[in-house]
């Protein structure tokens, strides 16, 4: 799979996505996460997050290994 820049294409459904995010209160330091797209609001959210930041790229979440 490969990295989706936001300014290239923004994903067509609600659902969590693997996301490269910077952090503007830390220094502008980036780092990937999990986060939510809601597709009506064009709006990224992160769980645990309450700092400013800006989602910079993202791509579906892997499958889950089969056992």
């Amino acid at each position: 799979m490969e990295w989706i820049s936001v300014k290239d294409s923004l994903p067509e459904k609600d659902d969590i996505y693997l996301v490269c995010v910077i952090f503007f209160e830390n220094a502008g330091k980036s780092k990937v996460d999990i986060g939510f797209y809601d597709e009506e609001d064009k709006d990224w959210t992160l769980d645990c997050c309450t700092l400013d930041y800006i989602v910079t790229h993202w791509m579906p979440l892997p499958s889950l290994p089969e056992e």
